[in-house]
């Protein structure tokens, strides 16, 4: 079988979770090695509902890699919250608590019957749009954060331990899952699940992911009115 990105983002978080399972890996490490399933997963089941999809509609669309990247990512986040809340509501508990493997599940079938095959986009060329400030300057507040907010702390957000913490605690152990914010719970499940991590510790990891999102936003964002790599 061909590796490709698809592929190699769903062997990461198979081996790499596997590890946090079986192996007594210090909590930080963990975090850090779940920052890629923040993006993963849900980009990986958003590709596999839209080769799905696909199958049934012809349309071709032009997207570049990041914009492709996203859509993805939004279809599989909207795909998951909308799975968990139908669970929920016919209270099949079993299957929330076991989320996770039912994901893993549904993604290896997918690679086994579409190989997570690129349905019929073009995708415009990035390489000539980014420079070095692209990969370090989302870091930078990262790194200025965790000088004053040390793992695994919450800093300031100590509304999250209400509205984060305790709602994914309660998946994870309950298998129940309500929340006012059920993406923001699931982005907080998915790394805990995956790499068996305390949600504490994948909500300060959480920063890092976010700041990334919002550092490539901007600098696409900037690009797209100056068209100068510099400038954005």
């Amino acid at each position: 079988m061909k590796l490709n990105f698809n592929l190699i983002g769903f062997l990461y978080v198979i081996v790499f979770g596997g590890i946090s399972y079986i192996f007594n890996i210090p909590e930080i490490v963990k975090a850090f090695l779940a920052v890629p399933v923040f993006i993963i997963i849900p980009y990986l089941v958003g590709i596999s509902i839209s080769n799905i999809i696909l199958k049934f509609i012809n349309f071709d669309y032009r997207f570049d890699h990041i914009s492709y990247l996203t859509i993805n990512w939004l279809i599989g986040l909207f795909f998951m919250v909308s799975l968990i809340e139908i669970f929920q509501f016919f209270s099949l508990f079993i299957l929330i608590k076991n989320f996770h493997y039912l994901l893993s599940l549904f993604l290896l079938i997918s690679l086994v019957f579409s190989k997570f095959d690129k349905p019929k986009v073009i995708l415009n060329n990035l390489k000539n749009k980014l420079n070095l400030g692209f990969f370090i300057l989302p870091f930078i507040p990262f790194l200025i954060l965790i000088k004053y907010i040390p793992f695994p702390k919450i800093g300031f957000n100590w509304m999250d331990l209400a509205f984060l913490y305790q709602p994914t605690m309660r998946i994870i152990n309950e298998g129940y899952f309500y929340s006012g914010r059920p993406a923001s719970v699931l982005i907080s499940y998915i790394p805990s699940a995956f790499f068996n991590l305390d949600p504490l510790g994948s909500m300060w990891v959480g920063r890092l992911g976010g700041y990334l999102i919002l550092g490539v936003g901007l600098y696409f964002f900037a690009y797209s009115f100056s068209k100068n790599r510099f400038i954005a």
